[in-house]
């Protein structure tokens, strides 16, 4: 019996030993498991930091490219589009030059020829053609890193002509037909403007431009009236809304 006792004490000795080393063990490896999820943590911090960081530095960057001085082409590619119509055909095109980072000065040039097939009751055909120019001011404010509006002022001019042929029939009477239009007639308008713009790539934007026009001075005639006046648009009253679109690349300096 006494044998018995103290081997039970012996085997509890070193059973003690034993938990005890596997509690040491364990507190180890749940340190250091504490310790490599801490280490996680501080690095995925890090790297939430450093990403903040890159995008802060690429929007400043975005800024500084939108507001820079320079030169630049822009194309109204909505007048392109009335290419794939027989109603009209318009070409469109502008220069300016950003100085002060905001402040826009720009000319612009275009070309439009009208076919309007219902112009007028009893016509045969009716077209309008002619050139105009545009000179503006403008001031560009930031909406975000990437995309922007400007608004400005333009004073703007067109030569045009026209000219048309009429036939009025009856059955009692020969047909009667007539030729009509002027050559050499005049417009200015003035026209305060907005442009959206948002960032396509480095340097390149698209935009939507919104005016509105108020004629100043037209040439027209008391009988049978100009339909419509290149750049400007038909002249329903001493003023009217449009809208165009545009790309516009930037050269800075």
């Amino acid at each position: 019996m006494m044998k018995i006792v103290q081997m039970a004490r012996y085997c509890s000795k070193y059973i003690f030993k034993a938990m005890a080393l596997v509690l040491f063990l364990s507190i180890l490896a749940i340190n250091a498991q504490a310790q490599d999820s801490l280490s996680v943590k501080t690095d995925t911090v890090d790297a939430v930091k450093i990403e903040k960081a890159v995008s802060v530095e690429k929007q400043l960057e975005d800024t500084v490219q939108l507001f820079r001085s320079g030169m630049y082409i822009k194309i109204d590619y909505g007048k392109l589009l009335t290419y794939a119509t027989k109603f009209e055909d318009k070409l469109e095109g502008e220069l300016g030059v950003v100085f002060l980072k905001r402040v826009i000065v720009n000319a612009a040039y275009g070309t439009s020829k009208l076919d309007p097939l219902k112009a007028f009751k009893n016509i045969e055909f009716y077209t309008i053609e002619g050139n105009y120019m545009r000179f503006g001011l403008e001031y560009q404010l930031s909406i975000n890193p990437r995309n922007f509006l400007s608004l400005g002022m333009k004073y703007s001019m067109s030569n045009y002509s026209d000219k048309g042929r009429f036939l009025v029939g009856s059955e009692f009477w020969e047909d009667y037909q007539e030729e009509f239009g002027s050559d050499n007639l005049h417009a200015d308008w003035v026209e305060l403007v907005m442009n959206t713009e948002t960032t396509l790539g480095k340097n390149l934007y698209l935009g939507t431009q919104f005016s509105w026009r108020y004629m100043l001075h037209f040439d027209t005639r008391t009988d049978i009236p100009v339909y419509a006046i290149p750049g400007y648009g038909r002249h329903f009253d001493k003023s009217i809304p449009a809208a165009n679109l545009f790309i516009r690349y930037k050269i800075p300096f």
